[in-house]
């Protein structure tokens, strides 16, 4: 009986941390595109592991950018686009 409770508890738990970062992985699947996807292949192909750190760099980037967007639209009530558009 107890090892079924377990089971399920870590079973639970999984399920937990991938809906926790399900809509992550969707907001940065979203943001690169076939042309970046391509250009990695090409990059890769061509220098294989050397330009790993960029890839991260850029992943990086994505997320604080994603983060600092979703938080000037709660605040502002407007897409960024617009806030750019508005100041310029």
């Amino acid at each position: 009986m107890r090892t079924t409770e377990t089971k399920k508890s870590f079973l639970k738990k999984i399920i937990a941390l991938v809906l926790g970062f399900g809509t992550g992985i969707f907001a940065i699947g979203y943001t690169i595109h076939t042309g970046s996807v391509t250009s990695m292949i090409v990059a890769g192909s061509k220098f294989g592991m050397q330009l790993l750190w960029v890839l991260l760099l850029s992943c990086f980037f994505s997320g604080v950018l994603m983060f600092a967007y979703g938080n000037y639209v709660l605040i502002t009530g407007e897409t960024p686009l617009y806030g750019f558009k508005k100041l310029n």
